[in-house]
């Protein structure tokens, strides 16, 4: 006997129904996936990294406060990249039903750029995913007040160390003199000392991005007990007045988002992309050899650098 095609429809919207009604989320996510023809799993770490697009901020909650919980998760994405359907696989802490569904809805705002199939055509994929849920913010237990910076030579500091893997290591420097220095010490596309440039405008509206986060009122460090993972560095200096913050894991410590928001608005405006390539090409070669880069160029010595 030959089953008609608007049959198997049928039993697929039956089973979806009979499991959203009798509380299998399971269930339905397998009936859904089924629908949509993604049958096969990603679990190749690097491809989804490849795909996926900035991610919202994690949930928190009290219940993290002491250190992150991890929750593993399977989720659908269609054609367009969208998550439309989760669910859990593994929850070491026995978190509540109220803060999974919390994280679900989280993940559901995740994006990626298409999958496609050895064809080019766009395809859905179920992904396995982990995502952690932090501890709250950590506030400022006092309040430092934002130094004057009209007329006064500033600057601003990112250092990315290295890690237990091919996390790219470099310092970006910028000041409100429009340049911009960058060295690049391993698994980067620049070693060395490389200069650009960055307009008033820009470096206005990335001072006022500091001044909104009360950064001179933040902790000196916010730090995770852990180990192999790279350590940043984010500072800002005006006429001698400076205030940097280490970031080690620090987002499971309690670190505010606007630091790690920070860090990224410093990369975007110096533009350190162009020396430090593609994310998908971090480990791909050697990395480079390791540069001093201890010390800034105030102006370069002698040597014209490179852009």
């Amino acid at each position: 006997m030959r089953i008609r095609p608007d049959s198997l429809v049928i039993a697929a919207v039956l089973v979806t129904g009979c499991a959203l009604y009798f509380g299998a989320p399971g269930l339905a996510f397998e009936a859904r996936a089924w629908l949509m023809g993604a049958p096969h799993v990603y679990t190749d770490d690097e491809d989804i990294r490849a795909h996926e697009l900035p991610v919202p901020s994690s949930v928190r909650h009290p219940s993290a406060s002491n250190g992150a919980l991890n929750l593993v998760y399977e989720i659908l994405v269609d054609t367009q990249g969208r998550t439309v359907a989760t669910t859990l696989k593994f929850d070491r802490e026995k978190t509540s039903p109220a803060l999974r569904a919390q994280v679900a809805q989280n993940l559901k705002q995740w994006r990626f750029r298409p999958f496609t199939k050895a064809d080019g055509s766009p395809t859905p994929v179920r992904l396995w995913v982990s995502t952690g849920v932090l501890p709250p913010e950590k506030r400022p237990t006092r309040h430092v007040p934002f130094p004057e910076t009209a007329g006064r030579p500033i600057s601003i500091f990112l250092e990315r160390t290295g890690c237990f893997g091919t996390c790219p290591a470099y310092v970006a420097i910028l000041r409100n003199d429009g340049t911009v220095y960058f060295c690049g010490r391993y698994y980067v596309q620049a070693a060395g000392w490389r200069e650009g440039r960055i307009t008033r405008e820009q470096f206005d509206t990335l001072v006022e991005r500091f001044r909104k986060a009360d950064f001179f009122s933040l902790d000196d460090e916010y730090f995770t007990e852990v180990t192999d993972n790279p350590t940043y560095l984010l500072g800002i200096n005006v006429d001698g007045r400076s205030k940097v913050v280490l970031d080690y894991v620090g987002l499971e410590a309690g670190m505010p988002s606007a630091v790690t928001e920070l860090q990224d608005a410093v990369d975007a405006a110096a533009g350190t992309t162009r020396w430090i390539g593609p994310q998908q090409e971090w480990g791909m070669g050697l990395p480079a050899a390791v540069q001093d880069c201890s010390t800034p160029p105030t102006p370069f010595s002698g040597s014209t650098p490179q852009s």
